[in-house]
């Protein structure tokens, strides 16, 4: 296998209805249909009026800023929280998917916490991230079991409590995360991360891996032909 083009959800450049919980996007002219799909589960009643929503609100220090999709939600309990999944819609899967997350701080009244940030392969395997993260959040655990916790309370346009995510070189059919409050607190406030641009390049046979299973199914049929005159080849 190989990779092919890069290819990437801009929140710039695609709609989503605000409120909306799942979404599908066309953003590879090479691959037919929809590329990447975006749902949205768990306690979803939680969110704000009008969110999820593409905005621009918090930036993770860019200049000038780009839009990203706000989770803006106002959980009750500390054991409520939303799951973000991202399918890709190819046979072979992606590979290079990685993405950021804005914003992930804390407040006098809540803690932004990112956890079970997992990937699944083709095979039904699960893929750990890697993470890092910024001066006003930080990474724990190891493995699949790593969470991203808010360390200090940070201004929606700086940097310092973006986290980076990445699947590096494994070969992915989708992608997930889970945003909840780690306050201490039975009702935290409200609270939100953005997420950015995902990164990812399709996954293709090499040339000569497709010429040569070609190859072996044309040998096939024409020795079907010869021997069995009366018989319908096999199809390829």
């Amino acid at each position: 296998m190989t990779g092919a083009k890069g290819a990437m959800l801009d929140w710039d450049s695609v709609t989503w209805t605000a409120g909306s919980l799942s979404r599908s996007f066309d953003v590879d002219s090479s691959n037919a249909g929809n590329d990447v799909s975006v749902a949205i589960t768990g306690s979803t009643s939680r969110f704000l009026a009008s969110y999820p929503q593409i905005n621009s609100s918090q930036t993770g220090g860019l200049s000038p800023a780009q839009k990203s999709l706000e989770l803006y939600t106002d959980f009750s309990k500390r054991n409520q929280s939303i799951t973000v999944t991202v399918n890709f819609n190819y046979a072979q899967g992606v590979t290079g998917v990685n993405f950021s997350l804005f914003d992930v701080d804390l407040g006098t009244r809540f803690v932004d916490l990112v956890k079970n940030i997992t990937a699944t392969d083709a095979s039904g395997n699960t893929v750990a991230a890697t993470i890092t993260d910024s001066a006003n959040n930080s990474v724990s655990g190891s493995g699949t079991g790593q969470t991203i916790r808010g360390t200090a309370a940070t201004a929606s346009t700086s940097g310092d409590a973006n986290a980076t995510i990445s699947f590096g070189s494994a070969y992915i059919t989708s992608f997930t995360f889970t945003y909840t409050s780690g306050s201490k607190l039975g009702n935290p406030a409200s609270q939100s991360i953005s997420f950015h641009d995902i990164n990812f390049t399709p996954v293709v046979p090499e040339a000569g891996t497709v010429g040569a299973a070609l190859a072996v199914c044309l040998l096939a049929a024409m020795f079907s032909r010869r021997r069995f005159s009366r018989k319908l080849a096999p199809a390829c």
